[in-house]
């Protein structure tokens, strides 16, 4: 029996880095050999989710959703488009499984973590005077959007490596703007809870956050502020 397994991102019409980095694990899944067919889906772009089982003739289907959040997406989007079923789907002759999100993987409170350490060091701030917001995209339309970035805030506040943490969003309550009212520490290490480096990591942002374009660094209402790279991004110091 032949095996598929499709990678499932967002995808954008403004920036070809979101759907490239998805293109990138395909070619070395393919490389590994780790399925007969490996390919990518996506919802802003081609192929798309309702289409991308007619461009494979396996029987045997694996859906990874590369998303860092278990929500609107996963819970809605992907199920609705490929007519999936629950963790397990039977159609048309194939067995089709879906797997968890990407934000269930361990891994990314490492990178987290090191992202935050690494800004520590690198510019010399005292933890005791730095606060760390950790921003998600979240949406209104699917309250388990948020979860996934709460509890990426909550293992680090256990962690106590800095002063504060919070969690602020990009299309959701509290606001990434509001960073700056629900801390009070004079160093903010900011660290976008996204995978690749698309429009709203490279624009809308840092514009939030009231940086200058392109700049990973600057000083907002008297606050040094840090703009750290992507989850996927190995230096934490430089994009």
């Amino acid at each position: 029996m032949k095996t598929a397994l499709i990678l499932a991102g967002h995808g954008s019409h403004i920036s070809p880095h979101t759907a490239g980095l998805v293109w990138r694990h395909v070619d070395r899944l393919r490389a590994m050999g780790v399925a007969d067919e490996v390919t990518a889906a996506f919802w802003k772009e081609m192929p798309s989710f309702a289409r991308v089982l007619t461009t494979i003739t396996a029987e045997d289907v694996t859906v990874v959703p590369l998303f860092t959040a278990q929500g609107y997406f996963t819970q809605t989007v992907i199920p609705s488009e490929m007519r999936l079923r629950g963790a397990m789907t039977a159609q048309d002759g194939r067995v089709i499984r879906t797997t968890p999100s990407l934000h269930e993987h361990p891994y990314l409170a490492t990178v987290i973590r090191a992202r935050v350490e690494a800004t520590l060091d690198v510019f010399g701030l005292p933890p005791d005077q730095t606060a760390v917001a950790v921003i998600g995209h979240s949406t209104r339309r699917n309250p388990d959007s948020r979860k996934a970035t709460e509890a990426q805030v909550q293992r680090l506040r256990d962690a106590g490596i800095v002063a504060q943490v919070e969690a602020v969003y990009l299309d959701d309550s509290p606001e990434i703007p509001e960073i700056y009212t629900l801390t009070t520490a004079p160093n903010l290490i900011a660290v976008p809870y996204f995978l690749a480096a698309g429009s709203h990591t490279t624009i809308d942002v840092p514009n939030e956050l009231a940086l200058v374009t392109g700049a990973k660094q600057g000083t907002v209402q008297g606050r040094r502020v840090f703009y750290t790279c992507l989850l996927y991004t190995s230096d934490a110091a430089d994009e």
